[in-house]
């Protein structure tokens, strides 16, 4: 199996993702009403922390039952799952009146 060096991509993404934040803390606030009620988005982040983290613990069991494409299956599945919970957690405080970002 070939090892990859992820080194590098996880220091940028590390790095831009706070400095992105940033960003959108200090942007004005936009004129802007989503077609939605945004206070039901917590409990959609909370859904996607806890599927993650359903998730991971799968992943650890299918690594040490040596079931490698299941435990990689659950591993990028976890990730996905990350990201769509960061985007829809930055998006969440950009559109609500309340400012803080307290991750």
């Amino acid at each position: 199996m070939q090892n990859k060096n992820l080194t590098v991509p996880i220091a940028i993404v590390s790095v831009a993702v706070p400095l992105l934040v940033a960003i959108l803390f200090y942007m004005p606030h936009p004129n802007y009403t989503p077609g939605f009620d945004v206070r039901i988005m917590p409990l959609f982040h909370a859904i996607l922390n806890s599927a993650t983290a359903v998730l991971l613990a799968a992943s650890l069991y299918f690594i040490k039952n040596k079931q490698v494409k299941a435990h990689k299956i659950a591993n990028l599945t976890a990730v996905v799952l990350s990201c769509l919970f960061l985007l829809s957690y930055v998006t969440y405080h950009f559109l609500s009146r309340a400012r803080s970002l307290a991750i």
